[in-house]
């Protein structure tokens, strides 16, 4: 099979490493939240943009050029409807 690179890696939807405003968009329970989803195949996707997205806040990584609003992977565009 002829492997082909096509630049994508994997992105946490949730970061790996939390920043003051995931801790507060999750909750009072952030930590539990975090701990649990952190590496699920549901806080898992594809993009070329992973250092662009980082740790930025959700609605950011939504709406950013190149953000998941505008992906043209089906994953990242069924992400880019949910709402924040």
């Amino acid at each position: 099979m002829l492997e082909r690179d096509h630049g994508l890696s994997i992105e946490h939807v949730m970061p790996q490493t939390m920043t003051e405003t995931w801790k507060r968009e999750l909750g009072p329970d952030w930590e539990r939240v975090h701990a649990e989803w952190r590496d699920r195949i549901a806080n898992l996707t594809l993009t070329a943009y992973n250092s662009k997205y980082s740790n930025r806040p959700f609605s950011e990584k939504l709406a950013i050029k190149d953000g998941f609003k505008d992906s043209p992977l089906f994953l990242n565009k069924w992400i880019g409807e949910q709402g924040t």
